[in-house]
Protein backbone atom coordinates (compact mmCIF):
# COMPACT_ATOMS: atom_id res chain seq x y z
CA UNK A 1 0.00 0.00 0.00
CA UNK A 2 1.54 3.30 -0.69
CA UNK A 3 1.45 6.47 1.30
CA UNK A 4 -0.39 8.43 -1.92
CA UNK A 5 -3.21 6.12 -1.96
CA UNK A 6 -3.99 6.41 2.42
CA UNK A 7 -7.31 8.52 3.18
CA UNK A 8 -5.96 11.82 4.79
CA UNK A 9 -7.41 10.96 7.76
CA UNK A 10 -5.39 7.94 8.14
CA UNK A 11 -2.15 10.28 7.38
CA UNK A 12 -3.63 12.37 10.18
CA UNK A 13 -4.11 9.75 12.49
CA UNK A 14 -0.69 8.10 11.77
CA UNK A 15 1.13 11.56 12.57
CA UNK A 16 -0.93 12.35 15.78
CA UNK A 17 0.61 8.88 16.78
CA UNK A 18 3.68 9.27 15.73
CA UNK A 19 3.96 12.75 17.33
CA UNK A 20 2.49 11.32 20.63
CA UNK A 21 4.77 8.69 20.94
CA UNK A 22 7.87 10.93 20.58
CA UNK A 23 6.31 13.08 23.27
CA UNK A 24 5.56 9.85 25.45
CA UNK A 25 8.94 8.72 24.63
CA UNK A 26 10.60 12.09 26.28
CA UNK A 27 8.28 12.30 28.89
CA UNK A 28 9.52 8.89 30.07
CA UNK A 29 12.98 9.67 29.31
CA UNK A 30 12.59 13.03 31.56
CA UNK A 31 10.42 11.62 34.47
CA UNK A 32 13.04 8.10 34.42
CA UNK A 33 16.35 11.04 34.88
CA UNK A 34 14.34 12.45 37.39
CA UNK A 35 13.53 9.98 39.63
CA UNK A 36 16.71 8.41 39.21
CA UNK A 37 18.37 11.24 40.51
CA UNK A 38 15.57 11.50 42.99
CA UNK A 39 16.50 7.91 44.78
CA UNK A 40 20.47 8.96 44.58
CA UNK A 41 19.97 12.21 46.81
CA UNK A 42 17.49 10.21 49.16
CA UNK A 43 19.92 7.64 49.69
CA UNK A 44 23.00 10.26 50.45
CA UNK A 45 20.61 11.84 52.98
CA UNK A 46 19.29 8.65 54.63
CA UNK A 47 23.18 7.50 53.91
CA UNK A 48 24.49 10.52 56.27
CA UNK A 49 21.53 10.63 59.07
CA UNK A 50 23.42 7.02 59.62
CA UNK A 51 27.04 7.51 59.71
CA UNK A 52 26.31 10.70 62.10
CA UNK A 53 23.89 8.46 64.05
CA UNK A 54 27.22 6.48 64.42
CA UNK A 55 29.52 8.67 64.85
CA UNK A 56 27.37 9.86 67.83
CA UNK A 57 27.34 6.24 69.46
CA UNK A 58 30.65 6.27 68.58
CA UNK A 59 31.80 9.31 70.63
CA UNK A 60 29.00 9.03 73.31
CA UNK A 61 31.10 5.62 73.63
CA UNK A 62 34.44 6.90 73.91
CA UNK A 63 34.05 10.00 75.68
CA UNK A 64 31.29 9.37 78.49
CA UNK A 65 30.39 5.53 78.70
CA UNK A 66 33.93 4.36 78.18
CA UNK A 67 35.59 6.80 81.41
CA UNK A 68 32.76 6.29 83.21
CA UNK A 69 33.07 2.13 83.08
CA UNK A 70 36.90 2.31 83.84
CA UNK A 71 35.59 4.62 86.59
CA UNK A 72 33.32 1.09 87.93
CA UNK A 73 36.14 -1.34 87.43
CA UNK A 74 38.55 0.50 89.44
CA UNK A 75 36.49 0.86 92.06
CA UNK A 76 35.37 -2.38 91.94
CA UNK A 77 38.88 -3.63 92.61
CA UNK A 78 38.13 -7.43 91.58
CA UNK A 79 38.61 -7.62 87.57
CA UNK A 80 36.82 -11.24 87.92
CA UNK A 81 33.30 -9.27 89.08
CA UNK A 82 30.60 -9.16 86.93
CA UNK A 83 29.13 -5.47 86.57
CA UNK A 84 25.32 -5.41 86.39
CA UNK A 85 23.72 -1.69 85.78
CA UNK A 86 20.69 -0.88 84.85
CA UNK A 87 20.96 2.63 84.70
CA UNK A 88 24.22 5.04 83.96
CA UNK A 89 24.64 7.82 86.83
CA UNK A 90 26.05 10.78 85.17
Amino acid sequence: MKTSSLKISTKFSLAIALILLVFCVIFSFLLYTHLKNRVIEDAEEKTLIIMTQASAVGDYVKEVLRPRMYEVLQSTGDKEDFIVHHACET
